[in-house]
């Protein structure tokens, strides 16, 4: 009776002891976090201090995520990683129509604006022609003006 309660005994630890070592191979192998789906907050990652992290500065992108979140550092970590992966889902509206403004010629009107000092007015045709709301562009003027203003006292 004793020897048949110490086997059984023998049998489901073995079988324990299988079942933590598989886990534990599948965890390391990373089969298991492609299962594994990360809630991910579409505004932090288009944050735009975030986005300047983005891809070299992982570890700053992963930190300022979880200052916007609260996320733990795991989840933080996917969803950067997700962020790198596939850059155009999660972009910032305001530094890709900054970008855009920049290389299109139609900018030149919206920096003489900022150059008379007119930023109000630079920035109601900033967002008609980029197609962005106010606060977007009122944002981008004034980075606008910041970088205009730098590369005037360089000169």
């Amino acid at each position: 009776m004793i020897v048949s309660s110490i086997i059984i005994l023998i049998i489901i630890l073995t079988i324990a002891v299988l079942f933590l070592l598989y886990n534990a191979k599948m965890d390391k192998s990373g089969m298991r976090a492609a299962s594994s789906k990360v809630a991910i907050d579409s505004k932090a990652l288009a944050d735009d201090e975030l986005q300047s992290y983005l891809p070299d500065q992982k570890i700053a992108a992963i930190k300022r995520y979880r200052e916007l979140t609260g996320a733990g550092l795991k989840d933080a970590k996917e969803a950067v990683e997700a962020a790198i992966a596939d850059p155009d889902r999660f972009k910032s509206k305001r530094l890709d129509a900054l970008h855009r403004l920049s290389d299109e010629a139609q900018g030149a009107g919206v920096r003489d604006l900022i150059a008379e000092g007119k930023l109000e007015e630079a920035a109601r045709v900033y967002a008609q022609f980029m197609g962005v709301d106010e606060y977007t562009a009122r944002a981008a003027i004034e980075d606008m003006a910041e970088e205009f203003q730098q590369k005037s006292d360089t000169y």
